[in-house]
């Protein structure tokens, strides 16, 4: 952030009464945070990582519902706050960014917000298969909440999306799912060849691996996200690496 923005804010936050977030770590008291391109970077971090709340932190804003680690940037190995395999399991594991923290910090609770896109998607008259890698963009979603009275924007551009929401995207695999008639059938989804990257044959829709749904989901600062498929984004990737590895990193 350049001198001329900061400055800039200071004068905006006076005639609002906003407070904007402009340095590591960031101030939870604040009511302004930065857009993904202006968060200021910490120069031994990963690309695209924002460990905006500190080197002590063992929340963070935006996460997985199902442990804080759940996803590495997988070039460099490292999870969220420069955690390591080493400090998850192995001799010299720890408690370093445990899922308890988030008990001793209150648990999580806040605003839900549910995006249906399987119900938008049939009235749209879009077809796709649940078990198959269809890639949900963002200006989709735009008009699937757009559909359903909501500007999934964040409020400070505009929109209906608060600091702190709680995201779901109904994507239509557990209807799928119990419409599967067999165990035979279903093994035959379930059972498809695992691999790291383009090869592998587990395949779910979810949310595409684009720069507009990166920028999205950092820029509403969502608490933490989920739905009913697997894999939350469309898997495998399409870009060389996953959002959950890129987004995992943000807050």
């Amino acid at each position: 952030m350049s001198d001329a923005q900061a400055r800039l804010n200071q004068v905006t936050d006076m005639l609002t009464s906003d407070k904007t977030a402009t340095s590591i770590p960031f101030d939870p008291n604040c009511t302004k945070f930065p857009v993904r391109n202006d968060v200021p970077k910490r120069p031994d971090d990963p690309a695209d990582a924002a460990w905006v709340w500190g080197e002590d932190d063992q929340v963070r804003s935006y996460g997985s519902l199902l442990k804080p680690t759940q996803v590495s940037h997988l070039a460099t190995g490292t999870f969220y706050n420069n955690t390591h395999t080493a400090d998850i399991i192995g001799p010299e594991a720890n408690l370093k960014c445990s899922i308890h923290h988030w008990s001793e910090h209150g648990g999580i609770a806040g605003r839900g917000v549910l995006l249906d896109y399987r119900a938008y998607a049939d009235k749209k008259g879009i077809e796709y298969d649940s078990f198959i890698d269809h890639r949900i963009p963002y200006e989709e979603l735009y008009s699937c909440g757009k559909d359903q009275g909501i500007d999934i924007r964040p409020q400070a551009q505009g929109g209906d999306i608060r600091i702190g929401d709680i995201l779901f995207i109904r994507s239509g695999f557990i209807g799928q799912y119990h419409r599967v008639k067999s165990t035979e059938e279903w093994s035959k989804v379930a059972l498809r060849p695992h691999a790291i990257g383009p090869d592998d044959q587990q395949k779910w829709a979810g949310v595409a691996q684009e720069e507009k749904m990166i920028d999205w989901l950092h820029d509403c600062y969502f608490s933490a996200v989920g739905g009913d498929s697997p894999s939350f984004e469309a898997w495998p990737s399409n870009r060389g690496k996953t959002s959950r590895e890129t987004s995992g990193g943000f807050d």
